[in-house]
């Protein structure tokens, strides 16, 4: 079956899409995520941490660049881990870290009448049902 207009149009001197192109952008994206945070875990599961080795930090900071985290985060991470007294579960004092840089979940204040709320995303996301839920 045909899938391109060169296709349709009978000129083959141009490729038909490719897998990669076909998936789309959101798919390439929820991939790319996923590979980074495989990446982490397993760096994070392979690493015997040792908090006083130098070297051990140097793989913690490549690890956590390599799965995306960025560099400002990546820095202030591995700045509030060293300040830290017991290290003795990384991933636990890790999460911690993490979670206290996003700080607290934000509130959404419906009170006022008429209350507005605008839902946006992606096709098949779960719009409708979360909007069901607020809803009741």
């Amino acid at each position: 079956m045909a899938r391109s207009w060169p296709q349709l149009l009978g000129d083959s001197d141009t490729p038909a899409e490719s897998a990669e192109e076909q998936r789309g952008f959101f798919g390439r994206l929820r991939d790319s995520l996923g590979k980074s945070r495989r990446a982490l875990t397993e760096q994070l599961a392979v690493a015997a941490f040792d908090p006083a080795d130098e070297a051990s930090w140097e793989r913690l900071e490549e690890a956590l660049i390599y799965a995306d985290v960025g560099v400002r985060a990546t820095a202030e991470l591995v700045r509030r881990l060293e300040a830290r007294q017991d290290l003795a579960d990384l991933n636990g004092a890790l999460a911690e870290e993490i979670a206290s840089l996003f700080g607290e979940p934000a509130t959404l204040d419906v009170r006022h009448e008429p209350a507005v709320i605008l839902v946006v995303g992606v096709n098949g996301t779960g719009k409708t049902t979360s909007i069901g839920k607020l809803a009741q």
